[in-house]
């Protein structure tokens, strides 16, 4: 059996989808706010966990229409990182490379493309690649 990296998130989205087209096809990117909220001694306390996101091709065009700031989404897929150099200093960035997501909660004002139903924005969000 093969094991690989794999992780799960339920957030908000940050930014709708960017999508860009490349010769070898399309890449969607954007962000999902990972707020986790707690009580200590009374006082409620919040830290909010920021993530980024890369949609492979064969999600992007079904993403894109519903990826939308605000939107409530589960998110599932392998964890990347990255090494860079900024002013001397070593840096590694997080990302998530999506597999599948599925939109929850209530969506945001104007996320439903004109002319989807109700019915096809729930299809559309239940994607798996």
């Amino acid at each position: 059996m093969a094991y690989r990296n794999s992780c799960q998130f339920i957030g908000n989205i940050g930014r709708d989808l960017e999508v860009k087209t490349f010769d070898n096809g399309k890449l969607g990117n954007s962000s999902m706010a990972l707020t986790k909220k707690w009580k200590k001694e009374g006082v409620s306390q919040e830290k909010t966990t920021w993530v980024n996101l890369t949609f492979p091709g064969h999600l992007v065009d079904t993403a894109a229409a519903f990826i939308k700031k605000g939107r409530q989404v589960f998110i599932e897929g392998e964890l990347e990182t990255r090494e860079y150099e900024k002013d001397g200093v070593k840096h590694t960035a997080f990302s998530v490379r999506v597999d599948n997501y599925q939109l929850l909660g209530s969506k945001p004002e104007g996320s439903t493309p004109s002319g989807a139903s109700e019915e096809e924005d729930a299809y559309a969000g239940q994607a798996q690649g």
